[in-house]
């Protein structure tokens, strides 16, 4: 006896622009509010942050940290923002 294999063919179709559209705006509307919140966590009442250098966008201040000198760099960012200073590591920024 022989068998019939039937074969069938899938088509995918492609979703209009609009539907593209709605889908990345919900996707980046979702990390804005995600992030939002994260932020929120750390600061919930919104309080400002002690001074300090100001971050670069990806990295924040990495490039400000000593790595030759520590406490003569330290003391120098002590002299310009005082005994407390913020620092922002990679993209968690306030």
């Amino acid at each position: 006896m022989q068998r019939r294999i039937s074969t069938q063919m899938v088509i995918l179709s492609v979703p209009s622009p609009g539907v593209l559209l709605a889908v990345v705006s919900l996707a980046a509307g979702l990390l804005f509010y995600k992030r939002r919140q994260a932020c929120l966590r750390v600061n919930p009442q919104s309080l400002p942050y002690p001074p300090g250098p100001p971050p670069c966008l990806l990295v924040g201040n990495l490039f400000d940290l000593a790595r030759e000198n520590e406490v003569e760099a330290y003391v120098a960012l002590a002299k310009k923002y005082g005994s407390v200073c913020f620092f922002t590591i990679a993209v968690n920024g306030g």
